[in-house]
This record gives structure tokens, sequence and C-alpha cells, in this order.
């Protein structure tokens, strides 16, 4: 629980002092925790006449606040200050020193920390100012040592002006002049790709008896090794083996690590996050905890999948890569890679598609036509030329030709009829369908994360269903030709 916390910090202008008594007052919060907002150490100007430094602590005590205010010395209004405090649990009390001296104070107060893994999580800075790299130690140095580390960073301090213009300045009046490549780019990515993963959970029952045996036997070791007095491990440990060791049981609908919602995709249930937060990105800070990108799939990630659309203007082609990664096998991960594309006909492309069906049912009925005079041909054959005549059968090769005959006029006139309207339909879908995912906007704040991929989902679902209808239709084209073959 003890600590030394230590940096400089200096005011870069008017800007950055108090607007009435033209002094600087370092106003800075390292927080504890973000849900709630709760600081752990402050300084700020707050109740004492040179400012002051606040520790905060979760413990609950008999004191008035729940934080030891400490009054720091007068701060440069035009040079570097040194700023440090140090706090000895065993003690209670603290000590602020500020440009070498120091003022101590006695307490009680417990000193417990609102995040047991991070001592701060956050910082905020209440005014312009420059500010050193932050030490942080868990020791509470006695003065000597730390007036020490004043006097021997003064002097490098000293020359250590900062930046001759502020980063609001440098946007202002720096522009970085964008070049554009000299090539015309064959297809856009509409959105972010998207992360989607199935998950199982951690099962103390797996296929086979020895290996089920086997998570017990090593449930008991670490139980009587590694959580054996003096240590302690949690209850939860304790008592469930497949904390310790699992194999993949049934399918996962909660999984609070990441903070993401279960979602619905086809038959699936999973969670998908956007591809640059996993791969970009060490940790991830969400509700108020960090947690590292690492273990984003672990054993019991059962599918991973990641959804790239693209669309391609000078085919008016929309473009669905979908990489699936399977874990879920016996000695090996399987990875399959499926590129659809959902291609626009409009225009004059669209008009000769229609004037090409057109012509196809008029062939085709003729060719029904035709079967038509050929079967009423044939019955005039079969029938009984008198009274007590007799019927004749026709042969077998005559039936199986006017099957076929109908059969292909039949289907053909059947797959014409849906495919004209889906044709004419494809140029107002794309267009729905592109333009409301490129207005997904990622970086909004007013809409949450989890709106953001239930809509992105729900629209990649509509992509598959064109193109399984696309993909279907295709094989109903197959068979007519396979009729057409035996004909």
């Amino acid at each position: 629980k003890d600590f030394t916390m230590a940096m400089w910090v200096r005011p870069t202008g008017t800007g950055s002092l108090h607007p009435t008594s033209k002094r600087f007052f370092p106003g800075i919060h390292y927080y504890g925790t973000l849900s709630p907002p709760q600081p752990q150490v402050s300084w700020g100007k707050s109740l004492n006449p040179n400012g002051e430094v606040r520790i905060f602590t979760k413990c609950q005590f008999s004191g008035q606040f729940d934080f030891e205010n400490i009054e720091m010395k007068a701060a440069e209004t035009s040079d570097w200050t040194f700023l440090a405090v140090s706090r000895r649990s065993s003690e209670g009390g603290a000590r602020v020193v500020t440009n070498g001296a120091q003022n101590v104070e006695e307490g009680t107060m417990p000193m417990c920390y609102y995040d047991e893994l991070s001592f701060f999580n956050a910082i905020e800075i209440n005014q312009p100012m420059l500010i050193s790299p932050i030490m942080l130690i868990p020791e509470a140095l006695p003065f000597s040592t730390v007036q020490e580390l004043y006097y021997a960073n003064h002097k490098e301090m000293s020359v250590r002006w900062g930046p001759q213009v502020t980063k609001q300045e440098r946007e202002i009046n720096s522009k970085i002049q964008v070049e554009k490549d000299d090539f015309s780019p064959r297809s856009t990515l509409l959105s972010a790709p998207i992360i989607f993963q199935t998950r199982r959970n951690p099962s103390n029952e797996c296929p086979f008896n020895f290996s089920t045996e086997f998570l017990s036997t090593s449930h008991d070791k670490v139980v009587e090794d590694v959580c054996a007095s003096p240590f302690e491990c949690e209850p939860e440990i304790m008592t469930n083996p497949e904390k310790t060791l699992a194999c993949p049981g049934n399918e996962s609908a909660t999984w609070a690590k990441f903070s993401l919602d279960a979602l619905e995709f086809g038959t699936e249930t999973g969670y998908g996050d956007i591809l640059y937060s996993i791969t970009d990105s060490p940790f991830l800070f969400r509700d108020g905890r960090i947690t590292g990108t690492d273990s984003f799939i672990d054993s019991m990630s059962s599918t991973v999948k990641l959804f790239l659309v693209f669309f391609t203007p000078r085919a008016g082609i929309t473009s669905l890569m979908t990489v699936t990664a399977d874990f879920m096998g016996d000695f090996e991960a399987t990875v399959d890679v499926r590129l659809d594309h959902y291609a626009i006909l409009e225009g004059e492309q669209l008009r000769s598609y229609l004037a090409i069906q057109v012509l196809c049912i008029v062939l085709v009925l003729i060719m029904g036509i035709d079967a038509a005079v050929k079967v009423y041909r044939q019955f005039l054959q079969c029938k009984p030329n008198g009274p007590g005549g007799k019927w004749t059968a026709p042969n077998s090769a005559f039936v199986l030709g006017i099957l076929i005959d109908m059969g292909v006029t039949l289907l053909t006139c059947t797959f014409i009829s849906i495919r004209i309207p889906a044709k004419v339909q494809s140029a107002p879908k794309t267009r729905e369908i592109v333009g409301a995912i490129s207005a997904i906007d990622w970086g909004s704040e007013e809409v949450t994360l989890n709106e953001k991929k239930a809509t992105f989902f729900a629209l990649v679902q509509t992509i598959l269903k064109l193109i399984d209808e696309e993909q279907n239709m295709q094989a109903f084209a197959n068979w007519i030709l396979i009729l057409s073959l035996l004909r």
C-alpha cells in the first residue's frame, strides 16, 4: 500500500494561472476508477491557500472525509515546479514535497485502492500546462531521497522550455498535405472489418473418461500445492475443477470479460468487435476496467470469423469476404476463406438481360406448343380406329421426351419469373445496403458500440441472404441445363 509519486509541472502562459491571484495551482487528478469517476490522488487549489494534495481511500473509516488533504508549497508561475507525494500505510499520514520543501501531515486513514491492479486508470489535467513523465513506485521514499531527486534534476529541467507553440496552435497553423495516389483502386472497403467469435463454456467433463479423471486430479494438485497455507485461492477455484483446466463444453451465451453483448448471426450466437480494436491495441478500457486484447481468443473460442465488405464501383459488385477459423478440431485449427459477390444489373445491361429472358420465354413456349402438338398427334394415333378397336400405348421414348419438354418449359418459366424481379431490384437493394453500411458512424459517441455492431451484422446477413438466393438460382439453372441435355 506504500507509494511515492513524483513529477515536474510548468505553466504554459497566462492561461495556466488563476484568473484572480495570477498564481499557478496545478490541477491534476489521477483516477483510480472511471465507473464511477473517483480520483485516487489529486492536486489542486481546493481549500489551502497554496493548493493541496488529496489522497483518497476506498476503505471505510471514522474520518469526516474519504481523503487526506496535505497543503503544498507555492508553485512557480513561470518555471518548472517539482511535485512529489509519499505515503506509508503502516504509519498513516503523508508527505508532500514541493521544490525540495516538505509538508507532513499525520493521519489514521487506512489506504485502500479503487483498483487493486492499477494505481490509476486515467489522468485529468484541468488547465494548460507542461508535465514530465510520472515517477510512481510502490515504496514510501524518505524525504532525503525525494529531495535528492529534486536537486539531481533541477538543472536539467531548467533548460527544458517545452514546445514553442501549443498543440492547438500547431493543429490550426500546420496543415499536412494529403497526396492522392496516381491509380484508381478497383475496390473500396465499406466499413471497419469485424471479428466475430462463438465460444464454449469450460467444463470438467471431457469426451474421454481418462481425460475427465485427469482434470480432477490436476485440480486436486492445485488445491493441495498452490492454494495451501500460507497461500489462499478464491473459493471459486477451490470448488470448480474447470477453473484450472477444462474441456470445451456447451455453447456460451454470456461472456463478460470484454463487456460484449451476445449477438445473433444467422443460427449462431457469438460476440463481435471491431477488428482493429483487438489487433492494434494491447488493451481495451471498457466499463471501468482494462483488459488485455491478447486474451480475446483463448482455449474456449470455438470459431472466429472475420467479415470484410467491399464495393467495386466500376463493376457495381458488392463483395463479402469471410475468413473462418475453427478451433474445435482435435489436432489443429482449420481456416477457410470465402469470397461472395452480389452484382448490380441496370441500364443497358439490364435491358439486354430482359430482352434475352423474354426471348427464352418465347422459345420455351414454342417448345411447349410443339410438345402439345406432338401429344395431340400421338393421341390421334393411339385412339381406337373404330367401334371395336383398342387403345395403343405410346412408346417410352416419346413419353420421356414429352415429360422433359414440359418440365423444361415449366422450370424455365418459373426461373425467369423469379429472376427478372430480382435483377430489376439489384440496384436499389445494393444502394440501400451499401449506403447503410457506409453510414455507420463508428466514431459516434451518441450510438453505442453494440448498436453499431448489431446494425452491421444485420446488413451482412442481408447481403448473405441475397448471395444465397443468387446461388440457389444458379443451382436451379443448372438443373434446367441437365434436363435440356437429357432431351
